[in-house]
C-alpha cells in the first residue's frame, strides 16, 4: 500500500484534535512511503497525547524506514508518562544503529507506569552488539513494574544478549508473562548464555506464563526443565529448527 505524504499528514494532524485519547493502535504494515520526515511528523503529534495510555506501532515490513525512527518516537515517548502498555513492531529487514536503539530505550525510564511492553525487532541488524543495546536497554527499565514483556531479538544477536538479559531480568519481580524470540539464522550463542538464561527465568516467583521460540540448535527445552519443576506453567517452547 501507498501513502502519499498529504496522506498521511492529515491523518497525523487529526490525532492533535483528539487531546484525551487513552489508546492507540496504528499499523503501517507494508506501507510504502513512510520516510523521516513523515515518523518525525508522527512523533510531533504522539506527543501532544499525554492521556494515551496504551499503545501499538507496528511498521512491519515498512522498508523504507531507518534506524533513525527509534529516535524520533523516542522524543514522543518521553512525554507519554501515563504509558502502561506499549508495543513497537519493527520486523522486516532493516539495518539499526546501536545509539538508536539505546535512544528508544531511554526515553523508556520515564514511563513508571508501563506494565506491558512488546518490541518486535525480528530480523533487523544492528551494527554494534557488544554489550547488545536490547538486553542492556532493559536494564534501564528497572524501575518499571513491568508484568508481560515480549521481545523478538534482532538478527544477529549474540551470546553475550542472553548473560546481559539475564542480569535484567532480576530487575522485574512481578513480571507475571514472558516471551522471548531469538529466530536467527546469523545468531552466535553458546551453552553459557542460554544457561544463565534459563537460571534467571526460574528465579522469576511471580511468572506464570513462559514462551520461547528459536532457531538454535542447542536451545532445547533442556533449558527450561527447572522452570517447569518449580511450578511454571503454560509453558511453550517451540520447534526447534536445526
Amino acid at each position: 500500500m501507498i501513502m502519499t505524504p498529504q496522506l498521511l499528514s492529515n491523518l497525523f494532524s487529526a490525532l492533535y484534535r483528539l487531546p484525551s485519547l487513552q489508546s492507540l493502535t496504528i499499523n503501517f504494515t507494508g506501507v510504502i512511503g513512510l520516510d523521516d520526515p513523515i515518523i518525525l511528523l508522527l512523533s510531533k503529534y504522539l506527543s501532544k497525547l499525554t492521556k494515551l495510555q496504551s499503545l501499538a506501532l507496528n511498521f512491519g515490513y515498512c522498508f523504507q524506514i531507518n534506524s533513525s525512527i527509534l529516535t524520533f518516537l523516542a522524543s514522543a515517548f518521553r512525554k507519554l508518562t501515563l504509558l502502561h502498555t506499549l508495543s513497537l513492531n519493527l520486523f522486516g529487514k532493516k539495518e539499526l544503529q546501536n545509539n538508536h536503539v539505546q535512544d528508544l530505550f531511554v526515553s523508556l525510564m520515564v514511563l513508571k507506569s508501563l506494565k506491558h511492553f512488546n518490541l518486535n525487532l525480528g530480523k533487523c541488524d544492528i551494527d554494534i552488539v557488544d554489550p547488545d543495546p536490547v538486553s542492556q536497554g532493559l536494564l534501564m527499565l528497572q524501575s518499571a513494574p513491568l508484568e508481560t514483556l515480549t521481545v523478538d531479538f534482532h538478527e544477529n544477536v549474540r551470546d553475550n544478549a542472553f548473560e546481559e538479559l539475564a542480569a535484567s531480568l532480576k530487575n522485574f519481580p512481578s513480571l507475571k508473562h514472558l516471551s522471548l524470540n531469538f529466530d536467527s539464522d546469523n545468531a552466535q550463542t553458546s551453552d553459557r548464555g542460554l544457561s544463565k538464561l534459563a537460571l534467571a527465568v526460574q528465579k522469576l516467583k511471580s511468572l506464570s506464563s513462559l514462551a520461547q521460540s528459536s532457531t538454535f540448535h542447542h536451545f532445547s527445552s533442556n533449558y527450561w526443565h527447572d522452570y517447569q519443576a518449580i511450578g511454571g506453567s503454560d509453558f511453550i517452547n517451540s520447534e526447534i529448527c536445526a
